[in-house]
């Protein structure tokens, strides 16, 4: 039976179907029209007539994807979710499809207004990729594109912030270390050489706990999952072991105590050590390196260039994706000048 109106008090109800070639394209339909009068419950009828021929012939039309919809697609870690929370909060409304160039730069500068180009690309940028890649799953919306941030907006934001992006980081060595040692708390000591020896990052230094050191007797330790990488067994040298074994670990302040929230050197992230690192470096009188500098920078310049260790090999150990971004930007140049001079000596004599 066609919809049709009829009176229920002082509204007008519609009951039956929708048909499409005198068979019904709908479920039974009786609902209010909120209209009290007839010409307003037929104009009802209509447009309820339209959207389920709409739905018949090309299936179910949901509304545009919208940032915040999108939002409960993705799973992310604590780190990530935080910047996702402020994306929301700044963008939540907004369709997917109907992001720009212009709208991306807008939410960045709102979100982060003194971080460099680089940091928004990885914190606001990457995430937001993200959302889009996750409705376009679903067939909400469409990726988002983007290009990047030209080197005149890094050069502008730069300016704006007062402070130059992509610095080139210095390496840590054997001598740094030495130096540090005798300056620096114990556990910030073994952990700096623990990256250093390890290629491990600050967030998976931080994060180990006892179980992390199950095999310790074995000189084997458990590296955690980062960057796309899986937890990994690593073996590591005898004297490594040992300090980490004879390390007491402790429950990070502020933490609930149990077992469960141990870390083997204390702290509860990367900003954790930060404190304690840079004060070591101005006791010590030695150059302030960041610790990814200190650890994975110097692991890799350490490795390749003072030890002469192949590639290959340096990356599978210290879990690089590839050559290129591990000789790039990771094995730095050293007294390039007299190397050359010396090989040039070397092949004349030769």
């Amino acid at each position: 039976m066609p919809l049709e109106p009829y009176k229920r008090g002082k509204v007008y109800w519609a009951k039956g179907t929708v048909e499409f070639n005198g068979r019904a394209v709908s479920k039974y339909i009786r609902e209010s029209t909120r209209s009290s009068t007839i010409s307003g419950a037929y104009d009802w009828i209509k447009e309820r007539t339209e959207s389920e021929l709409k739905r018949h012939h090309f299936g179910e039309i949901l509304p545009p994807l919208t940032v915040a919809e999108a939002a409960t697609f993705v799973l992310t870690d604590a780190q990530s979710a935080r910047y996702l929370i402020q994306i929301v909060e700044k963008a939540g409304d907004v369709c997917i499809d109907e992001i720009n160039r212009a709208r991306i730069v807008k939410i960045c500068r709102e979100i982060l207004p003194k971080a460099s180009t680089d940091t928004w690309k990885r914190w606001i940028v990457v995430p937001l990729q993200q959302l889009a890649n996750a409705g376009c799953e679903e067939n909400r919306c469409q990726p988002l594109h983007f290009k990047g941030f030209t080197s005149a907006e890094r050069q502008k934001q730069d300016e704006f912030r007062g402070k130059q992006s992509r610095q080139k980081k210095l390496p840590g060595s054997w001598k740094w270390l030495r130096e540090f040692e005798k300056a620096a708390p114990h556990n910030v000591y073994v952990l700096a050489r623990f990256m250093f020896e390890t290629a491990a990052r600050i967030g998976q230094a931080t994060e180990l706990g006892p179980c992390h050191l199950s095999d310790i007797s074995k000189n084997i330790v458990k590296i955690p999952a980062a960057k796309g990488h899986a937890e990994v067994e690593l073996v590591i040298s005898p004297e490594l072991a040992k300090l980490l074994a004879e390390l007491e670990p402790r429950v990070p302040r502020g933490w609930k105590r149990s077992k469960d929230n141990l870390r083997v050197f204390g702290y509860a992230s990367k900003d954790g050590p930060r404190k304690a690192w840079n004060s070591a470096c101005s006791r010590a009188g030695i150059v302030r390196l960041v610790p990814h500098g200190a650890g994975r920078h110097g692991f890799a310049t350490e490795m390749f260039v003072r030890q002469g260790v192949d590639v290959k090999t340096c990356t599978e150990y210290g879990r690089w994706k590839d050559d290129k971004l591990f000789l790039e930007t990771y094995a730095h140049a050293e007294d390039t000048e007299r190397k050359i001079m010396q090989a040039i000596r070397t092949g004349r004599e030769q």
